[in-house]
């Protein structure tokens, strides 16, 4: 009998082995998923484009390869007002950096009486340095960083631990004028942005014409979630040549979300409301009428 017993439970260990705990390094731990925008859509009320969507961003996985950018018409502006779309197509080294964004455009105006509707085509050439963006330029650099040429647009990014602390703008470069943007950037400990130092010239050598002004943006009070930019890959960008409307505050990058911005010493609440990613939802300020929405993906 006892030889019986014995021989059965060996068979009940075979067929049902202990349940065993995995050990440490059994299983991957499941990765956690990336945050990525999807749309940026109007929210404010009366605005010709409330509800729509202003921004589309399409993703390979977790590389931005395209955003459609739309205006709206403005049935106010007495006919002069353009609406319309622009497609940007991005493509990217064997290395994973960005290096051109084809652009095409149709754009109308809400009176056809002021011009017909047009098509325009065109390359944005973007250079790194290491991970980080350079150089964004509508004309190829052939061997020294951007000469002004006619027609021409550049920006170049200079940066410290990481941290981009200087932007250096040449717009619209013709035989009659130019302008050019200067941005210089502080932040604090946690890698926010405490201020944004601009200064704007205006050059018009022919006539001939020049100026500058110069002004100051301090953001504060800074909230313990997401910033926008995060979810978005290649944020300078998308910042600075796709974005047309002010809907993907604070620029540059910053660790968390200012709730106070202030220019020249006259401070403005920052309104936000996050999802279940800790990410802004919706963003509104004290300072206009303007109200955006913020829709996310998320890729493992």
């Amino acid at each position: 009998m006892k030889t019986k017993l014995l021989a059965l439970l060996s068979i009940a260990v075979i067929l049902f082995p202990s349940c065993k705990k995995e050990q440490p390094g059994g299983s991957a731990t499941p990765a956690t998923p990336t945050t990525l925008l999807s749309t940026v859509i109007q929210n404010t009320v009366g605005d010709p484009g409330f509800g729509k969507p202003l921004l589309q961003f399409t993703y390979n996985q977790k590389q931005l390869v395209k955003v459609i950018s739309h205006t709206y018409p403005d049935v106010n502006s007495g006919g002069y007002s353009r609406f319309g779309s622009t497609t940007y197509l991005l493509a990217y080294d064997t290395n994973g950096n960005l290096t051109t964004a084809t652009f095409s455009d149709t754009l109308s105006y809400t009176n056809p009486i002021y011009g017909p509707t047009t098509t325009s085509k065109g390359v944005y050439y973007i250079y790194n340095t290491g991970k980080d963006i350079s150089e964004i330029a509508n004309f190829p650099i052939q061997n020294e960083a951007s000469p002004k040429q006619l027609g021409g647009s550049y920006y170049l990014f200079s940066y410290q631990n990481g941290l981009l602390v200087h932007m250096h703008c040449c717009r619209d470069t013709t035989i009659y004028s130019y302008d050019i943007y200067d941005h210089d950037y502080s932040y604090d400990g946690n890698g926010n942005l405490t201020t944004d130092q601009q200064t704007y010239q205006y050059n018009a050598p022919v006539y001939p014409y020049s100026g500058s002004i110069s002004s100051t943006t301090n953001y504060s009070n800074y909230d313990t979630k997401n910033c926008i930019a995060k979810s978005i890959p290649n944020f300078l960008f998308v910042e600075n040549i796709i974005q047309t409307q002010n809907v993907l505050l604070p620029m540059p990058l910053t660790t968390n979300n200012p709730m106070i911005t202030d220019q020249n010493n006259t401070p403005v609440a920052i309104n936000y409301q996050y999802n279940n990613f800790g990410f802004p939802s919706v963003y509104s300020d004290g300072y206009s009428p303007y109200s955006y929405l913020y829709e996310y993906i998320q890729v493992n």
